[in-house]
């Protein structure tokens, strides 16, 4: 069972640091058999039909040329040799195992302080799954275009079903890029050329199972492929602080009603389900 507090409080230095860098790795905050209804729910995810598998895409698009094209190997026998990437977005919403594990409390309280807030609601959630062998990278990118909020109040917490070291591609973030960056993408830039600019700012953030990594979502960041020997399996699950406001994009007008929340509003409803304090 999961549960309704973190292991302890994430400390002042921690919060600092995630204001600073726009990330932190906090330390042994989860017990790890909160996570074991995760594990059983990973699996039936990825038998879902609308279950991502971003090496098959990345296997039929890989001939650049005729040549490349007709000295290939067969698509079937690429594909096995190969580690698949998986990604299901907003798991959540049908699986209740997920659901529970992010609104019982213990990552709330974690989002929750490290956003200085008295409430964490949670927003949505994305799996990953990196299969040994796996060569797809995660590009470089950030997780603040195209949000249904606004406001300061809100990050992202990565948790992993299990340990993951260098060569397993942790997340690698350009330190502060959430500040000193901010507006790159308004301005035209991108973020693999501006990781490029600042190599010696990147940090990779190996971690143990009951670790936690949070990120602002303007933060870039990426991962690597999976040259280990385990699978990686990790979910990001974000969440909204107290301040933050609903602002839908005009381009998802339609998906007003859905939402049930006019422009201006707190955050609330069966849509953002109140994470911390635990119900």
């Amino acid at each position: 069972m999961n549960g309704t507090a973190p292991l302890r409080a994430v400390t002042a230095d921690e919060i600092a640091a995630f204001e600073r860098e726009g990330f932190v790795v906090v330390r042994g905050v989860l017990d790890p058999a909160w996570l074991a209804p995760l594990t059983a729910a990973c699996e039936r995810i990825l038998a879902h039909a609308d279950t991502l598998d971003i090496t098959d895409e990345a296997v039929r698009l890989a001939p650049a040329s005729a040549a490349d094209l007709f000295g290939a190997a067969p698509y079937a026998q690429t594909l096995r040799a190969r580690g698949h990437f998986f990604v299901h977005f907003n798991s959540a919403r049908s699986e209740p195992a997920v659901l529970e594990f992010a609104v019982r409390g213990a990552v709330g309280g974690i989002a929750a302080g490290l956003m200085r807030s008295s409430t964490a609601r949670f927003v949505d959630d994305i799996l990953f799954v990196k299969e040994p062998g796996a060569q797809e990278a995660t590009e470089w990118h950030d997780d603040d275009g195209g949000g249904v909020m606004e406001g300061a109040q809100k990050c992202s917490l990565w948790v992993s079903l299990g340990d993951v070291d260098v060569a397993a591609g942790p997340l690698r973030f350009l330190r502060g890029s959430h500040q000193r960056l901010k507006g790159w993408r308004e301005r035209g830039e991108r973020a693999d050329a501006l990781v490029t600019q600042n190599e010696s700012d990147i940090v990779a953030c190996p971690i143990r199972v009951g670790d936690v990594i949070a990120h602002h979502p303007a933060t870039i960041h990426g991962t690597g492929g999976n040259g280990s020997a385990m699978r990686r399996r990790s979910w990001a699950l974000r969440f909204a602080g107290e301040g933050m406001r609903f602002a839908l994009p005009a381009v998802r007008e339609s998906e007003r009603a859905w939402w049930g929340l006019a422009d201006g509003a707190p955050l609330a409803g069966p849509r953002f389900p109140l994470a911390w304090p635990p119900q």
